[in-house]
């Protein structure tokens, strides 16, 4: 245990055996949110509410569905192939891909843009 976690720790302790909040704050030297903080995290009954948490994006808000990837990957290999007479003049660009897409049904909002068509060419195909 690190010494952020014992100040965390004494602080709630204080707390809970009545000491006034802006006693333990100008003792520990920080302020009251940051000593609420760890009192609402005590509250929670967690076993390790004292310890720091990520702050790192848990999700990732505009990640594409593995599937509308493999369409991707699909059609532009279709594109490459050349078998039906209008993918030999289309060639295997990005644009080329959007529109084979919106060929087979897709509407606007669940095409990927140009450039996620791209980055996606980029991972998967090198």
């Amino acid at each position: 245990m690190n010494t952020e976690e014992e100040e965390r720790i004494e602080a709630v302790n204080r707390y809970i055996r009545g000491d006034k909040p802006s006693n333990i704050c100008r003792d520990a030297c920080r302020s009251e949110k940051w000593l609420f903080n760890w009192v609402n995290r005590f509250k929670t009954g967690e076993d390790e509410w004292y310890k720091s948490r990520s702050r790192a994006p848990k999700k990732h808000g505009k990640r594409i569905r593995k599937e509308l990837e493999n369409t991707v990957v699909n059609v532009r290999n279709s594109l490459r192939r050349g078998n039906e007479h209008e993918s030999k003049y289309l060639g295997v660009s990005a644009d080329a891909v959007q529109y084979r897409m919106e060929k087979l049904g897709f509407s606007r909002e669940d095409m990927p843009s140009v450039s996620t068509i791209k980055r996606i060419v980029k991972n998967l195909m090198a």
